[in-house]
């Protein structure tokens, strides 16, 4: 887990998305939603400017991945977010 504020931790969480996609033989573009899981109503602008600077950088123009986001407890103290990816490879 990655500490900090939750700017920080959005970015983490999505380079290890990318990381466990690489892991895998795929790459972001093979992603088709990602869901991401917040502790508090009031991360949401920092997450999602994060969010956006990621995707405009992988993504730039192309098509881009769906997204929900929803208020949840995470597990572990600290923990302000939470990512998850479904990618869809070799249909």
């Amino acid at each position: 887990m990655h500490t900090g504020d939750v700017a920080a931790q959005t970015t983490c969480a999505l380079e290890n998305v990318r990381a466990a996609l690489t892991a895998g033989g795929a790459s972001l573009t093979d992603l088709v939603m990602l869901r991401v899981h917040l502790t508090d109503r009031e991360h949401y602008a920092a997450m999602n400017e994060a969010y956006g600077r990621f995707v405009d950088r992988c993504f730039g123009t192309g098509p881009r991945p769906c997204r929900t986001t929803v208020m949840v407890g995470l597990p572990l103290a600290g923990m302000l977010v939470e990512i998850d990816a479904q990618a869809v490879v070799g249909y």
